[in-house]
């Protein structure tokens, strides 16, 4: 009578833990070494990114500067040292 009681309680534990947003995560799309390779094209949008976290860093399609995702706002840092917020959160994607 324990065991599966026991296992329905732990089950729905579980499930509850997974129904909530991620905080504080990190994600990682793709390693470094396929960056390295030449795979400059996005993966992920960066609305998908944010459902996973909302910290984090990359870059963008065919290295467009640099991604930085702080408290769930994504930002461009470009090479010229200007940093802005990215627009486009669906049309942006990350290659890492």
């Amino acid at each position: 009578m324990r065991s599966p009681l026991l296992a329905v309680l732990s089950s729905a534990l579980l499930f509850a833990g997974c129904c909530r947003p991620p905080v504080h995560t990190i994600t990682q799309v793709s390693p470094v070494q396929a960056l390295l390779a030449g795979a400059y094209d996005g993966q992920a949008s960066c609305a998908e990114l944010l459902r996973l976290g909302d910290l984090g860093i990359g870059t963008f399609d065919r290295l467009d500067g640099e991604m930085v995702v702080l408290d769930g706002r994504v930002y461009q840092a470009r090479a010229d040292g200007s940093v802005r917020r990215a627009g486009g959160r669906r049309r942006r994607r990350s290659p890492l």
